[in-house]
């Protein structure tokens, strides 16, 4: 097609117009596995805190397909005595999670 061979043949408001329909059809095809209340049924993610890196590499390589992958990832946080912090990840513990995985693994130290 002409978008992947030449793509600056097309203006670029017309490119961006074809990326966010493209965007609004993929959100819509997958509605019902991003709502608030399929939350529930996702697989959690168990990640232990005094092993974020290890843990959070793991359940990334359990993630085989194109649907788990684009998936919700739900973080249940473990701490040293093996109990679940409480807590519902509604977004919070997963954008921790990843802030702590990518400060840690672009470190230098790492």
């Amino acid at each position: 097609t002409v978008l992947a061979e030449a793509p600056q043949m097309l203006p670029f408001e017309d490119r961006v117009a074809l990326l966010h329909a493209l965007i609004l059809a993929d959100q819509a095809d997958r509605e019902d596995t991003r709502a608030d209340w399929a939350r529930a049924s996702q697989p959690r993610h168990r990640i232990r805190r005094d092993y974020l890196m290890e843990d959070g590499f793991a359940a990334f390589e359990r993630l085989t397909t194109t649907a788990e992958l684009r998936s919700v990832f739900v973080v249940e946080f473990v701490v040293s005595d093996g109990s679940l912090e409480s807590g519902i990840d509604g977004g919070g513990l997963f954008k921790e999670f990843m802030i702590y995985v990518c400060r840690t693994a672009f470190s230098p130290e790492y």
